[in-house]
């Protein structure tokens, strides 16, 4: 393991920790749980740790974990911290670190080495309409993320710049992360045969029966045993296809190049002025 990955390790043991204190479902997913499978841990080239939960277990963590997490990790959520952070998913930083992607330098983020909590929820069985879910929920997360980048003070046209300030205006507070909440919860995770990460990841792929999550199984990984979908198997051949074979040595890299990364530097303390 390299030293971020390591860090990843200890935030992703803490997660388990409360699920496994609380009774809270979770399974470790996409490239983490491919990892666990094919490498025994993380992927060489990987730098974030992916945790799904059912929507009603996650809601409960996010109202959970700020009182149970070790005090210099920070939940991270949208709904409690509209101004500073961007997703619609929450995150579980490292404060005494700073790793701050290139993509989100833009807008002045500042963040920790993190893991992903990811809700899972309900969608419908006619692929038609789980289409449509998904095209809505991606509309309406797209705009959310255009209100929150734009800057309107660069020098731009009259037309272009009075876009931008109707997108903030409307797309950027709590008003549009309730009606991507709303549109989330259509079909509950519990009553639903068909489940999915919709707010990140691979799109249609990501829509597969709730047998395949439920009941838990387990994998070990870095030497540690965390919870899994049940089948794996399944799992893995819909989002990668051909999951056990590497992919071409020029695709071996971070999904997140980053902007900035100090493991000594507590990101609250970063200054974009200074570098």
């Amino acid at each position: 393991m390299n030293p971020i990955q390591s860090i990843l390790l200890e935030l992703g043991i803490e997660v388990d920790r409360i699920c496994k204190k609380h009774n809270l479902r979770y399974f470790i997913s996409a490239g983490t749980l491919l990892g666990a499978l094919r490498h025994g841990g993380f992927i060489p080239w990987d730098d974030d740790m992916d945790f799904y939960m059912p929507r009603e277990d996650y809601e409960r963590f996010l109202k959970i974990a700020p009182k149970e997490l070790s005090k210099h990790y920070a939940l991270r959520d949208f709904s409690t911290d509209w101004e500073a952070y961007g997703y619609c998913f929450a995150k579980i930083d490292d404060r005494r670190t700073t790793f701050i992607e290139r993509a989100l330098a833009n807008y002045q983020y500042r963040g920790g080495v993190w893991v992903d909590i990811f809700p899972l929820d309900g969608t419908f069985e006619n692929q038609t309409l789980q289409r449509l879910h998904l095209f809505l929920i991606g509309k309406l997360v797209k705009l959310r993320n255009k209100a929150y980048v734009f800057d309107t003070n660069q020098k731009l046209g009259f037309f272009h710049r009075l876009h931008i300030k109707m997108l903030k205006r409307f797309f950027k507070g709590k008003r549009i992360y309730d009606l991507i909440d709303w549109v989330l919860r259509i079909k509950r995770y519990d009553r639903s045969s068909y489940v999915a990460n919709l707010v990140w990841g691979y799109g249609m792929r990501e829509i597969v029966p709730r047998d395949y999550y439920e009941p838990q199984g387990k994998i070990e990984f870095e030497g540690h045993s965390f919870s899994s979908p049940h089948k794996i198997h399944h799992y893995l051949h819909q989002i990668y296809g051909d999951y056990m074979r590497l992919p071409p040595q020029e695709e071996r890299v971070s999904r997140h190049p980053a902007y900035f990364v100090d493991l000594q530097k507590a990101y609250e303390d970063f200054d974009y002025e200074s570098h």
